[in-house]
């Protein structure tokens, strides 16, 4: 028997491949540009909350908010750094197998990412709790609630993140395209609203069957 959690991590990568296939019919965006996207609002959420407490700190003289403030933008910073070299790596690695060998990136399935999910949702409500006073703390540490309030839902929404950018780039791995800047997306978009009155067109799809891809045989 299949285990239930290995079958919602499927769910959830299919349910995120119509996201990444959205993204790349409307702006010619590849699961590694999207991927790039949702790895940089993982470090944001750092990011902010460390700009955040560092200003709270230095008005108010709090000493533990000016000490973990600033090395939390680093921590931001670094870990988009990371993920940026990382999806980089990841793109020649995959590109390169699809071309000289015509083997696609096939994704893999297991309990990890539900159940980090699940853990991230939680942090982020208790986080959100505390923050606006709705979880009794400690006498010890009632001075410091909003803070690590904010620090548990900047942390949840980070995980969250990590998550969504591990589905995208688990996706099936695309042929090489010319990505759309976001003016001439919204000019096209704008362009097939216009023409709603005609006939219904059926989006199609800009993925190149694998063999025809391969072998450089002209496609429509």
């Amino acid at each position: 028997m299949k285990n239930p959690l290995h079958t919602l991590d499927e769910v959830i990568w299919e349910q995120f491949g119509k996201v990444t296939n959205a993204a790349y019919n409307s702006l010619g965006w590849t699961k590694y540009d999207l991927g790039q996207v949702t790895s940089c609002l993982q470090g944001m959420a750092f990011t902010v909350y460390g700009i955040y407490l560092t200003i709270y700190g230095a008005v108010t003289n709090d000493v533990p908010s000016l000490l973990v403030g600033p090395p939390s933008i680093g921590a931001g910073y670094a870990f988009y750094l990371n993920d940026r070299k990382k999806i980089a790596r990841r793109h020649d690695n995959e590109l390169t197998d699809l071309v000289r060998r015509g083997v696609s990136h096939q994704p893999t399935f297991g309990m990890f990412r539900p159940a980090i999910l699940a853990i991230s949702a939680y942090t982020f409500y208790k986080g959100v709790s505390i923050t606006l006073g709705k979880y009794k703390m400690p006498e010890s540490i009632a001075h410091s609630a909003s803070s690590l309030g904010l620090l548990m839902a900047a942390a949840g929404v980070s995980f969250a993140l990590h998550v969504a950018t591990d589905y995208i780039l688990d996706q099936p791995t695309p042929p090489p395209t010319q990505k759309k800047s976001i003016r001439s997306a919204l000019r096209e978009y704008v362009s097939r609203r216009s023409r709603r009155a005609g006939p219904a067109e059926q989006p199609v799809s800009h993925y190149v069957p694998l063999p025809q891809f391969v072998s450089g045989a002209p496609h429509g």
